[in-house]
């Protein structure tokens, strides 16, 4: 059952990911803190392996769509468990 579309979810993943790179920023986070890494790390990750779904918004289509979710998942279980 699709929640939303691929191209809702394409758009949304840049746009975490920007927010996720931008947070440690705006929340004024202590030079060089595994906080602050940790949340840019994970926006790259994101925007890496968003470029190359297999959906709308990718300028490769290497991994299966399939696969891009559970990257987000762990994405969101190494987040949640992290400093």
């Amino acid at each position: 059952m699709k929640i939303i579309t691929t191209n809702i979810h394409g758009i949304l993943d840049y746009a975490v990911a920007l927010l996720i790179i931008a947070l440690p920023f705006l929340l004024n986070f202590p030079a060089g803190s595994a906080e602050k890494w940790v949340l840019i790390g994970s926006g790259i990750a994101t925007i890496s392996y968003s470029l190359v779904t297999q959906y709308e918004h990718s300028i490769a289509d290497v991994i299966p769509f399939s696969f891009h979710l559970i990257l987000d998942i762990s994405s969101a279980i190494l987040l949640a468990t992290s400093p």
